[in-house]
């Protein structure tokens, strides 16, 4: 039958096999998805929230980016001295450094150069704007409460990071009036020493968390020695039951000892100084509306120093 130009014994032929392709496929994709959800739940819960796809707190179900969590908890299992020692666990990450504790590190991400892996720490940029790359020895392992990778390109919400993003979030100030903390000794081999003391707790209305630590080594190889020492700080203030702040403060001073090289006649040393301050302000304006203000500073001076052996003039 043919109405106006219109076979429709071939509409419905097409009609139909268009419902039942949807019928089918459609549901071989439900169903994956379903699968996929049951898989994301065996290692995260529905209330876990990321904010690096978005900025803001979002549930990691409902992120479409390629994102890992790495928590507190599991960094303590895997008895990680420093950040670098972290991300080489992570599949698709690779770190060029000695491995030794405190050496200088280079982050790429599924073949990205170092320069395209944006690292954050409270919102901070860690990249140097000489290189663009990212040193992680000056942050202490120890304030972290979970790290959130993005692999690939993220530049929709942080700019240039091709590569991907390491954004690390600090620990949360604590919420009861009785003070809890740790404080932690370690050794090992080469006089490698690594001293921890945190502690968190309420001060009337303010919330603190306060950090210090120390770490030591002779290296794994003669003459790559290191040494740091780091403070952090954050403080909680309410205004109101609307209205709070928060303040953070950090600074770290690790030296590194890179070796002695007599084919160039010299003694290379490392040493950085990195200072760091945050402040935001959060007000809930209505149940819909938040109004978050911050700011922060970031100075970072690194030098690279090399001293004669005088084995040329011999």
């Amino acid at each position: 039958m043919e109405f106006k130009g219109i076979d429709l014994r071939k509409l419905s032929f097409w009609l139909v096999s268009w419902v039942l392709f949807l019928f089918c496929f459609g549901g071989i994709a439900f169903a994956q998805l379903e699968e996929e959800m049951e898989i994301l739940k065996m290692f995260y819960k529905d209330k876990d929230l990321v904010v690096t796809p978005t900025h803001h707190p979002k549930p990691i179900s409902q992120v479409p980016e390629n994102i890992t969590v790495i928590t507190a908890q599991e960094i303590e299992n895997m008895n990680a001295h420093n950040v670098a020692d972290v991300l080489n666990r992570i599949p698709g990450l690779f770190i060029n450094y000695s491995q030794d504790m405190g050496a200088s590190s280079l982050l790429q991400i599924q073949g990205s150069e170092p320069r395209h892996v944006l690292v954050l720490l409270d919102g901070i940029r860690w990249n140097y704007l000489s290189s663009g790359a990212a040193e992680t020895n000056s942050i202490p392992v120890g304030i972290i409460d979970r790290i959130e990778i993005i692999k690939g390109p993220a530049s929709s919400s942080w700019g240039s990071a091709l590569g991907g993003v390491v954004n690390i979030i600090t620990k949360p100030v604590g919420n009861t009036s009785r003070p809890t903390g740790v404080l932690s000794a370690s050794g090992g081999e080469r006089e490698t020493q690594d001293y921890k003391a945190q502690v968190a707790g309420l001060a009337g209305p303010v919330g603190y968390y306060l950090y210090a630590g120390e770490e030591t080594t002779r290296g794994l190889r003669k003459g790559r020695d290191f040494e740091t020492y780091n403070l952090y700080s954050k403080f909680h203030i309410p205004l109101s039951s609307r209205i709070s702040t928060q303040f953070t403060l950090g600074y770290s001073e690790p030296d590194l000892d890179l070796g002695i090289f007599p084919r160039g006649d010299m003694h290379q040393t490392a040493a950085e100084r990195t200072f760091f301050a945050t402040g935001s302000l959060s007000a809930m304006l209505s149940p819909d509306f938040d109004l978050q203000v911050s700011f922060h500073k970031f100075k970072q001076k690194a030098a690279l120093l090399n001293d004669s052996l005088g084995l040329w003039g011999l």
